[in-house]
């Protein structure tokens, strides 16, 4: 998986400092012997954000991420490795660093090498530039280049003491590694299965107790092309340990699927299967002003049916996936890592920063502590898996302004203050679920809101979320709650051509009522839309 942007080498001299000094040598740790469920998170964003001057907090606390993470029960980490430049960012030294780091903390490592100077990915492979491999006839240089490169990183992890127990040949190769000469769409399928068990072999020569596995991003999303991928290339005489998929929810399906998927590989395979990435949301909520970068999970038709996109459904979902991997058939299913574990809403570039596990604070979500069962492979979680909550009830009247059953400026439940712009808003046909939505729209500049006031509420933390579209360069489109005991809640609706969720959590209640609606102050025949507005105690 990829995303944020690469932070250069002056980030990593603090970091390996702050390294130094605040752990001590580790013990290392065999490899890998599948006698207990892998519970990982890819914890790569730690050294990153701690660079630009960031921290995390477990209950307010400022709190090292690693042993957060190990405390409320992780096993593993998985850390991702570029070539490009051994001081940067996922280079080398801070790979090591983090790694020492895990192992100091009682977890595993899981080596995430991308075999490249950055992202490698289902689409993108290139060779690490500083191999020098020319794009034509230099096959045999670039054999000899992999094993040498993947000897040295893992032999130099054991020098210092952070062997990793697992190590990933290559990220995400669904078409193949190192293009074009281990790419499976330019006809070089055996040259691919010869490239992996290259990287196999050097691994093993290391250390032959290290499980080395092949990673196709796809999963649940298409069983018959994963069966199909892992079938050819253990044909061509790829050799390595793991069959690793991916499952994220907005690509790959339900967990059915993953079921699906997981009976398939372990019915058709001797190898053991873990997934490698997977996340679940927290809130819907985006944290990157001004909504710059969408986050993957920002439509409730995504999510899990019975798991709400908050903290309590995180946790749900995590126990549950990690049940489904557990009682694959003939105990293949052996672990689940998230990713990302430790981005954060840290005004940077990001795209799930509401699906990791510290919140908009930077503080450690309750969440966490689904990595606490007790997973035993073949049997799944001790104790079985807790029922999804129920869904929270609405409390806003007329939320799909359909109550009317006709288009009107003057939908139920809702009230409209301007001053002489009144016709700026009204429903019409066009709903996202039904047959209506309101609109703000004039032919001639306007100022308008719509709100209606929710009374006898009990005092505690509410949400509001509510689909919108505009088409954006408005003075003020926005979102609010208001009137509700606190500060006045405002939340600016982007440009967004399709149905998008805006969310506003943790509306902290304590006079018994909240306003809530919708403003505009446009120029001319600029609009907004709105529909599904739901209301509801946390």
């Amino acid at each position: 998986m990829k995303k944020l942007p690469q932070i250069q080498s002056a980030l990593s001299l603090s970091c390996l400092f702050l390294s130094a000094l605040l752990f001590v040598q580790p013990a290392a740790f065999a490899g890998e012997d599948f006698t207990q469920f892998m519970k990982g998170g890819d914890m790569s964003y730690t050294w990153k954000n701690e660079g630009l001057g960031y921290t995390y907090y477990e209950n307010g606390v400022p709190k090292d991420s690693y042993q957060s993470v190990a405390n409320h029960g992780m096993n593993y980490v998985r850390l991702r490795l570029w070539s490009s430049d051994d001081a940067a960012w996922c280079g080398k030294n801070p790979t090591i660093a983090m790694a020492q780091r895990a192992v100091n903390n009682g977890m595993k490592v899981y080596l995430n090498m991308h075999l490249s100077d950055t992202w490698a990915d289902a689409t993108r492979q290139a060779i690490p530039s500083s191999w020098n491999i020319r794009p034509k006839n230099d096959y045999t240089n670039l054999k000899t280049k992999l094993y040498d490169y993947v000897y040295g990183i893992v032999n130099s992890m054991k020098q210092q003491n952070c062997t990793p127990s697992i190590v990933s040949l290559g990220n995400e190769e669904d078409d193949g590694i190192l293009f074009p000469y281990g790419q499976i769409s330019k006809g070089n399928l055996a040259q691919f299965a010869e490239l992996v068990s290259i990287a196999n072999n050097a691994v093993k020569a290391v250390d032959p107790t290290i499980k080395t596995i092949v990673h196709h991003s796809f999963g649940a999303g298409d069983i018959n092309k994963v069966d199909t991928f892992f079938g050819s290339l253990i044909n061509a005489g790829g050799a390595f340990d793991i069959n690793g998929i991916s499952h994220y929810r907005f690509w790959c399906g339900d967990l059915a699927n993953l079921d699906n998927c997981l009976n398939t590989l372990a019915n058709n395979y001797a190898k053991k299967i873990l997934v490698c990435e997977t996340s679940y949301p927290w809130t819907m909520s985006n944290f990157d002003e001004p909504y710059f970068s969408p986050n993957w999970w920002r439509d409730s038709s995504l999510l899990e049916s019975g798991y709400p996109a908050s903290a309590q459904g995180q946790h749900n979902f995590m126990v549950k996936m990690m049940d489904v991997i557990a009682k694959a058939p003939q105990s293949k299913g052996v672990g689940v890592f998230y990713w990302p574990t430790d981005t954060i809403a840290a005004g940077d570039w990001n795209e799930m920063e509401n699906a990791c596990y510290w919140d908009a604070s930077h503080n450690l979500l309750g969440s966490i502590d689904a990595f606490q069962s007790e997973v035993l492979i073949g049997s799944g979680v001790v104790g079985g898996v807790p029922p999804p909550p129920p869904p929270p009830a609405n409390l806003v009247t007329n939320p799909g302004f359909e109550a009317d059953g006709v288009a009107t400026q003057t939908p139920q439940g809702w009230t409209t203050s301007s001053i002489g712009h009144d016709d700026a808003d009204y429903t019409e046909s066009g709903g996202r679920s039904g047959t209506y939505r309101l609109t703000h729209f004039k032919a001639n500049a306007y100022k308008v809101s719509t709100s209606q006031v929710i009374t006898g509420l009990a005092n505690g933390t509410y949400t509001l979320t509510a689909w919108v579209r505009s088409g954006g360069s408005q003075t003020e489109a926005s979102m609010f709650a208001k009137n509700f005991g606190g500060a006045d809640r405002i939340l600016p609706v982007p440009k967004v051509g399709i149905w998008y969720q805006l969310t506003l959590s943790d509306i902290n209640v304590t006079n018994g009522q909240c306003a809530i609606g919708f403003s505009s102050d446009a120029r001319a025949r600029l609009w907004m839309s709105i529909d599904d507005v739901q209301f509801f105690k946390n």
